[in-house]
C-alpha cells in the first residue's frame, strides 16, 4: 500500500508561542519544585496505567485515565483549568460496561485531541481499536469510531500508538491477531478522520508483533517499527516505511533473548528518520546503535555505535528545539541500573568510532556519509549513580518549547522505592548533578509503577503516576512543576547514597510527550515495556 496521495506536514516543534510564556521557578539551578500529590482517579477505583496528558490552546490540561467504573475498566477524561491542581468531573469515553485498556493520546496539528484505546466488542468480547476526538480542548467528545481492521472472534486488536500528520489526519499502528499470531498493522485517516485506509499488514506470519509504533516526517512519509517475537529466545527489531511497505528491514541479525529491546524512532526537520535500538550484533553486545534513512525507510545506513557498555533498555529519543537529537536509556544488569544520555548535534559530521565497529549485519555498507543529526553522537554520560544495589529505570521526559527538558524516572535504592526528577535548561546539553526525589520513599516495590510526563501550556510540567498504598488498589496521582511561584515540594529526601558512583553532567536527553504553547504535538503512551 502506498502512502496517501497528498503529502502533509507534521510540525515536530512549536512554531509560535501565542503569547504564553513558560514559568520555571529557580531555573538557574534546574531544581524542580513540585506541588503536593493530587489524586485524580475516583475513590475506590483502580487504574492500570499512569494518567496521560493533553494541553489545550486555552491553557487547560486534559488527563486521560483507564480506571474502574462499576468494576469495569473504562477510559475517562478530566479537565483542569488551574494547571493540574484541581480537576473537573470525568467524562467516560469508552462504552459503558465494556472493558477497555491500552490508552494512548495525541494532539493533532489543528489543536484537536485524539484518544485511542482497545475496547472489548459488545458481542464477542474481543478487543478492537477505538478512537475518540475532541475539537474544543476536551470540553466535549465525539462518538467513538472503530479503526482496527474487521475480523471475527479470533482477531483481537490491542496496543494502539498514534502519530499526527497534516492538519487533521492520524496514523495508527497496532497489533492484531490473524487467528494464530499478532501482526503489525498500520492505517491512516483521510478526509479529516472520516475514513481510513485499508489496514496494511507489515510483519510476517508465524510470529507475534509487539510495540507497533508509527512516526511521520515533515513530508508525510511514515515509518513503523515493531518487535517480532517468535519465542522467548527469538525477538528481533524490525522497521518499514511507506515508500514500500513490503520492504521490511530487520535491524538485528541475531535473535534477542528475554525482554524485547524496543527501538526509538524520530523524524528530523530534514525529512530523514533516525532509529536507535540495542544491537546484539555489536561487541559489546546490545550496544545502543543509531541508523539513518533518507528515503522514507526504504534503506538504512550502517549502524553507528553510541554506547560503550552493554545491556541498555528503555531507549527513547526526541528531536530537540535546535534540530538535534537527544536520547536516553537505562543501562546495567544484575546488581545495579543507571540512566545514560547522549546528544547528536544538527551539525554533526560522521566519523568511525575508535572503540566499536559498524554492525556486523551491515559490515559491507560504507560508514554514513549523511551529515547532521544522527550521524555522530556525544560520549554517553550518567545522570544517576551507578552503584550496586541502586536501580534507576523507566526514564520519561517532556520538552518545553524553549528547550527545557524535564525527566522523571523510577528509583530503587536499597529496596526503598520512589520516583525522581531532573530538569535541563539548555536543550539537554547539560544536567544538574543528582536526581531529586518527588514521591516519598516506600518499602513496597509495587508502590509506584508506570509514570508519564507532559509540558503545560505556559506553566511548566505535569507528572502522573499510579501507585498502591498499604495494599489499597492502584490509584492515579499527579504533581505539577512551575504552576506558581509559591509552589513548594513535599517530597521527602532520598536515602543517603554511598560516596562512590558520582553523577556526571549529561549532554542530552529526550522527550516522550511534547506539549507546546498553542500548536503542538508528539505522541505519548505511558509504558511499562517489560510487562507487555
Amino acid at each position: 500500500m502506498n502512502k496517501p496521495a497528498h503529502r502533509f506536514t507534521l510540525l515536530l516543534a512549536v512554531v509560535a508561542a501565542l503569547g504564553s510564556v513558560l514559568f520555571f521557578p529557580h531555573i538557574a539551578t534546574a531544581t524542580p519544585t513540585w506541588t503536593d500529590d493530587t489524586q485524580i482517579t475516583a475513590n475506590g477505583a483502580t487504574t492500570n496505567q499512569a494518567p496521560l496528558f493533553l494541553s489545550g490552546s486555552d491553557g487547560s490540561i486534559t488527563a486521560i485515565t483507564v480506571e474502574t467504573v462499576s468494576s469495569t475498566y473504562s477510559v475517562l477524561a478530566r479537565r483542569s483549568t488551574d494547571g493540574g491542581v484541581t480537576w473537573g468531573a470525568p467524562t467516560v469515553l469508552s462504552a459503558s460496561g465494556v472493558a477497555s485498556a491500552d490508552a494512548t493520546v495525541v494532539r493533532l496539528n489543528n489543536g484537536h485531541f485524539a484518544v485511542a484505546f482497545a475496547e472489548a466488542s459488545g458481542t464477542s468480547g474481543v478487543n478492537q481499536i477505538r478512537l475518540v476526538t475532541s475539537s474544543n480542548n476536551g470540553l466535549t467528545w465525539g462518538s467513538a469510531q472503530t479503526i482496527s481492521t474487521a475480523g471475527g472472534a479470533a482477531y483481537a486488536a490491542s496496543h494502539p500508538h498514534l502519530a499526527a500528520f497534516g492538519t487533521t489526519e492520524l496514523v495508527v499502528g497496532f497489533q492484531q491477531s490473524d487467528g494464530a499470531h499478532d501482526r503489525a498493522i498500520v492505517r491512516y485517516s483521510q478526509s479529516q478522520l472520516q475514513s481510513w485506509t485499508q489496514g496494511q499488514t507489515l510483519s510476517a506470519s508465524g510470529s507475534d508483533a509487539r510495540f507497533v509504533t508509527p512516526v511521520v516526517n515533515t513530508s508525510g512519509d511514515i515509518v513503523v517499527s515493531w518487535i517480532l517475537v517468535a519465542s522467548d529466545t527469538t525477538q528481533q527489531t524490525q522497521i518499514a516505511g511507506s515508500s514500500n511497505w513490503s520492504t521490511v528491514t530487520t535491524l538485528t541479525s541475531n535473535a534477542v533473548a528475554g525482554v524485547p529491546h524496543v527501538p526509538a524512532v524520530v523524524a528530523l526537520p530534514t525529512g530523514a528518520f533516525v532509529v536507535l535500538w540495542a544491537d546484539p550484533d555489536l561487541n559489546p553486545s546490545y550496544t545502543v546503535t543509531a541508523r539513518i534513512s533518507s528515503n522514507a525507510g526504504s534503506t538504512w545506513d550502517v549502524g553507528i555505535p553510541i554506547s560503550s557498555t552493554a545491556f541498555p533498555n528503555e531507549i527513547t529519543a526526541v528531536v530537540t528545539a535546535d534540530g538535534g537529537i537527544a536520547a536516553a536509556w537505562s543501562m546495567g544488569t544484575g546488581g545495579y541500573t543507571y540512566i545514560q544520555t547522549s546528544y547528536s548535534s544538527p551539525t554533526s559530521t560522521p566519523s568511525p568510532s575508535p572503540s566499536a565497529s559498524p554492525s556486523s549485519s551491515s559490515s559491507a555498507s560504507p560508514w554514513p556519509t549523511t551529515t547532521g543529526a544522527g550521524s555522530a553522537w556525544s560520549t554517553p554520560l550518567n545522570i544517576s549513580p551507578s552503584v550496586t544495589g541502586q536501580f534507576y529505570t523507566n526514564p520519561q521526559l517532556a520538552l518545553s518549547p524553549d528547550g527545557k527538558v524535564a525527566m522523571v524516572l523510577n528509583q530503587n535504592v536499597s529496596s526503598t522505592f520512589a520516583t525522581g526528577s531532573s530538569v535541563s535548561t539548555d536543550n539537554g546539553a547539560t544536567w544538574p548533578q543528582g536526581v531529586q526525589s518527588i514521591t516519598s520513599w516506600q518499602s513496597s516495590p509495587s508502590s509506584i509503577s508506570s509514570v508519564s510526563i507532559g509540558a503545560l501550556t505556559g506553566q511548566g510540567f505535569i507528572y502522573g503516576w499510579q501507585t498502591t498504598s498499604n495494599g489499597n488498589p492502584d490509584k492515579g496521582f499527579v504533581r505539577v512543576y512551575g504552576w506558581e511561584a509559591s509552589s513548594s515540594s513535599s517530597s521527602t529526601p532520598a536515602p543517603t547514597l554511598p560516596a562512590t558512583g558520582s553523577v556526571l553532567w549529561a549532554t542530552g536527553l529526550l522527550s516522550i510527550a511534547f506539549f507546546g504553547s498553542g500548536l503542538i504535538f508528539w505522541a505519548v503512551t505511558a509504558r511499562s515495556r517489560a510487562r507487555r
